[in-house]
């Protein structure tokens, strides 16, 4: 169920897009909003909008719609939205997992995600995100709280890439965050408490790590 609160923003804004007389348009929320993963103040309110054609003037128009602290939507013409499924795969599977078609037709159902792309792009997503944690931990390795906030900054990939692993393998996709990391861990074979615990550490208001946790997220990602 979406937070009613989010639910009325949203409400207002489609209705300010309608107003705006951009052309007919497709408007869906996804995202954490969509999952019941919404945590106020911390997550992103996530909304694509497919028109027939994107212009600057449709561009302004949309920035008008939009509100101080407002996420700026994804935005795709029709056209590119249609030949969207190679180019970006772990987006497209994650929002068939969980959205909401705000205004207009359903723009994700028609659409069909090829397990060879989805498999590459999860596997470019994994080697991505251990680099940028390398990175990382060779300019902060001394300091506990700062490998906590690094490490806590790298839920939302896991989660992403948990979610996609499980749909790329047909199994559900349980509802509980920290229940999906550790049934993705289990299929990809890496210790899932290293994942469970990032996870944790997204909800702590000072997280630390220290230096041998953070090895063993970086062993659990290189595995995966």
């Amino acid at each position: 169920m979406i937070d009613p609160a989010v639910r009325s923003g949203l409400d207002r804004l489609v209705a300010r897009l309608q107003q705006a007389d951009l052309g007919p348009f497709h408007a869906v929320l996804y995202g954490s909003a969509a999952r019941n993963d919404y945590r106020k103040g911390v997550s992103d309110i996530n909304l694509l909008l497919v028109f027939e054609t994107v212009t600057a003037d449709a561009l302004r128009g949309v920035g008008r719609c939009l509100t101080k602290g407002d996420t700026p939507p994804l935005l795709f013409t029709q056209d590119e939205w249609e030949r969207a499924t190679d180019t970006f795969p772990i987006e497209l599977t994650d929002m068939r997992l969980a959205y909401e078609v705000l205004h207009g037709t359903d723009p994700i159902a028609p659409l069909h995600v090829a397990p060879s792309d989805l498999r590459r792009a999860l596997e470019r997503e994994a080697r991505g995100k251990l680099v940028r944690l390398r990175q990382g931990y060779a300019a902060v390795a001394a300091g506990p709280a700062r490998l906590g906030q690094l490490a806590a900054a790298s839920a939302g990939t896991l989660g992403l890439i948990s979610r996609c692993t499980l749909a790329l393998v047909g199994r559900p996709i349980p509802p509980a965050p920290e229940d999906t990391m550790r049934a993705a861990a289990e299929v990809l074979e890496v210790d899932g408490a290293v994942w469970t615990e990032v996870f944790r550490l997204r909800s702590a208001k000072s997280p630390s790590c220290t230096a041998a946790q953070f090895e063993a997220l970086l062993v659990t990602v290189a595995e995966a």
